[in-house]
């Protein structure tokens, strides 16, 4: 099943999605104002590796429609436990990129309702819920950068966090087309600051040490948006979590160095 296919929620929104390949389940979690177009070529190179990967859509964002309700952990908990029954999923595989990561470990701390879906392994990208100084700060910048800049300004915005040194200097052609091309809809901003909000007024680390869930938390060591110790001292708190430094890559680091980041997969 490669054409995508939509699933509509309680509340009126869609949630448009597509499988890929066959075998053990995985369902990729877009981050901050993101959807499956974030993950590029991803799911076939995951269905390569034997997997059936789940790519969607979160209402408000890339193919869905507008968001029906304000974005929060818990209804995010609640649209990929219905995502799963949808498909019939008793368990399966997560993998996160940064804010998806963060939705990733609610779902698998069980936040909202409980569910039976068990959930076997869970890979984050550029992940931290840690509430340091420096990780409202960002959020704070976030907030500021989606109301006050639009088109391609807003990519220009973001340039010097979405990658590390190494990549900027080694791609920059693709690094300014990448960002150029990121122009995000009103509807798409809106979606994205639900989401900052929801961040900022939410406190997963509490959460943590009730994940049994083993957790691979990869820190591109030229992050500049996460800090790697704080992916780090996340790992730490949480009991089978296992911190994976990825050398040359900054927060975007499943473009930047691909293959340090799936070799474990």
């Amino acid at each position: 099943m490669s054409n995508w296919s939509s699933l509509r929620l309680p509340d009126g929104s869609t949630l448009p999605f597509r499988l890929e390949g066959k075998g053990t389940a995985i369902v990729l979690i877009p981050g901050l104002g993101n959807s499956s177009r974030l993950f590029g070529t991803l799911p076939r190179t995951l269905a390569r590796m034997g997997y059936e990967a789940c790519v969607f859509d979160p209402p408000g964002l890339g193919r869905a429609g507008p968001a029906k309700s304000p974005w929060t952990f818990e209804g995010g908990v609640q649209q990929l436990v219905l995502l799963l029954e949808h498909l019939g999923w008793k368990r399966c595989q997560l993998l996160g990129t940064s804010m998806g990561g963060k939705l990733a470990l609610a779902f698998c701390a069980g936040l909202g309702n409980p569910h039976e879906i068990q959930i076997e392994k869970a890979w984050l990208f550029g992940t931290s819920v840690l509430k340091t100084p420096r990780a409202r700060a960002v959020y704070d910048f976030f907030d500021l950068v989606f109301r006050n800049f639009h088109g391609p300004d807003l990519g220009k915005a973001l340039r010097p966090f979405l990658f590390g040194a190494t990549f900027q200097k080694a791609r920059p052609a693709l690094v300014s087309d990448l960002t150029r091309n990121f122009t995000p809809s009103e509807e798409e901003r809106r979606t994205t600051l639900a989401q900052i909000k929801a961040i900022q007024e939410t406190n997963l680390e509490p959460l943590l040490p009730r994940i049994e869930t083993p957790v691979d938390l990869h820190a591109g060591l030229e992050d500049s948006l996460v800090n790697p110790a704080d992916i780090e001292a996340c790992a730490q708190l949480l009991p089978k979590g296992q911190y994976i430094p990825v050398p040359g890559a900054g927060h975007s680091m499943l473009l930047e160095n691909p293959k340090g980041t799936l070799q474990r997969l």
